[in-house]
């Protein structure tokens, strides 16, 4: 039998803006989204359950910073290239995002959270 977690899942994928970004800092190796392909080419962040959509999407314009900072860090370690303007509307240009309320675990054992 399998479990629900008492989490809200956001699923988040890069957008052609991110993307032209990206190219802009690494112009020797550029990235398409065709290339990224279908899978692995997204960030699932466990967010706090609630029981309407409208209160998680509050939730993530209250909390997109440090989603979107980790997520132009996976792209660029060197902060002092990222975007300077850094806000809700960026997030949207830049990220594809979908909040799914129902995470269900189907895997045995126990879930190992690792600090990075």
């Amino acid at each position: 039998m399998f479990e629900t977690v008492n989490r809200n899942a956001l699923i988040v994928r890069p957008k052609q803006a991110l993307l032209n970004w990206v190219n802009s800092i690494f112009p020797e190796d550029p990235i398409s989204l065709d290339a990224l392909g279908k899978h692995d080419n997204a960030n699932v962040y466990l967010i706090p359950e609630m029981n309407y959509t409208e209160e998680s999407l509050q939730y993530l314009k209250d909390n997109f910073e440090p989603i979107l900072e980790e997520i132009l860090f996976d792209w660029c370690q060197d902060d002092e290239l990222w975007p300077k303007n850094r806000n809700w509307k960026m997030f949207e240009e830049y990220l594809d995002y979908s909040i799914q309320s129902v995470v269900i675990d189907v895997a045995n054992g126990k879930i190992e959270k690792e600090e990075f």
